[in-house]
């Protein structure tokens, strides 16, 4: 998940304002729009807000910030990755690990913070951050195109380019037959890989509604509803509002004055009794939460995907899977 919020939202008279409220979304999109509203509803809380553009690849922009980890130089499959690891565990065993988790101050936050921070510039040298090229970018609005296909269209575009570039015109009508040839076979096989994935799709979602009607939506491209704002409302006295200004104000009222209003109409006169009296009796059990340790927390990351991509600020599966028993490595 995204945090998409990365701004005060809560503001405080001392001037110590913090960030207490985010929005979170799975959605990875450069034009993502968010912020908060210098609006002060309550209590020096502030809306937030995220506008989320329609998952459409003609939405792409021509350049973008999406980055990856390269794993060039950590390769598991690459004959010299033995000697990779090896460095990379040398390097971790010099860390002082008990001085830089501060165990003793019982903070999980501070140990984490400690802990990324020393294991992120190894992490950097042997794994840098890469731009991700914009036509790797927009494969994941097209999964149909596979492999094979996209060798089979670069293929096609050098075909194209000796056409260009050829004179002989008995050679050129040949490379010309070839060219059409490919180019039609291409298209049947997009087409039919784009129905087994279709296919495939509403097979595995049968079940799931929301996801057979987005699959659904992306086959017949069917436009979003728009949500577009209010143009007039009636007021509480009677008049009509037209100006926006005016209706923010107006909404922003209703909502933050709505408690009292619904106290102000209740018919309740009797005594204010405290609150505990109206909760049911207390469960006699207890749950005890006991601190985890290494061996409970290998196992999970032994069943990591290191095909799936790491949340924000964090580390790449496939490091903490390769050197997850290595003695450097503090769990």
């Amino acid at each position: 998940m995204l945090p998409t919020i990365s701004i005060h939202t809560k503001l405080n008279s001392s001037g110590n304002h913090s960030l207490i409220d985010n929005i979170y979304t799975n959605v990875f999109n450069p034009d993502i729009i968010s912020g908060n509203i210098t609006f002060n509803v309550s209590d020096g809380h502030l809306p937030s807000f995220v506008i989320i553009p329609k998952p459409n690849q003609n939405h792409l922009p021509k350049k973008h910030n999406f980055f990856k980890r390269s794993t060039k130089n950590f390769d598991p499959n690459d004959s010299d990755f033995p000697i990779t690891k090896f460095l990379i565990s040398q390097e971790l065993s010099n860390v002082d690990w008990k001085q830089t988790l501060e165990i003793e101050k019982s903070d999980a936050n501070v140990s984490f913070n400690n802990f990324y921070a020393t294991i992120e510039p190894i992490i950097d040298k042997y794994m840098p951050l890469e731009r991700v090229k914009n036509k790797e970018h927009k494969r994941r609005y097209k999964p149909w195109i596979t492999h094979g296909i996209r060798r089979s269209m670069n293929r096609r575009d050098k075909l194209l380019h000796k056409i260009i570039k050829m004179k002989d015109s008995p050679r050129k009508s040949s490379l010309q037959t070839e060219y059409k040839l490919l180019r039609n076979q291409i298209v049947e096989l997009t087409k039919i890989s784009k129905q087994n994935f279709y296919n495939t799709y509403f097979t595995s979602n049968n079940g799931n509604l929301r996801k057979i009607w987005q699959g659904i939506k992306r086959i017949i491209n069917v436009k979003s509803q728009s949500y577009d704002t209010p143009s007039c409302i009636l007021h509480d006295d009677g008049n009509i509002v037209t100006d926006p200004t005016e209706i923010s104000d107006c909404f922003a009222e209703q909502f933050t004055l709505v408690a009292d209003k619904i106290l102000k109409q209740r018919r309740y006169n009797g005594k204010e009794d405290d609150f505990v009296k109206f909760l049911p009796p207390s469960t006699p059990n207890f749950i005890a939460i006991l601190p985890v340790d290494g061996p409970e927390i290998c196992p999970i990351i032994q069943k990591f995907n290191i095909n799936k991509g790491a949340c924000p600020n964090s580390i790449p599966p496939i490091f903490l899977k390769q050197m997850l028993h290595f003695p450097g490595l503090s769990i």
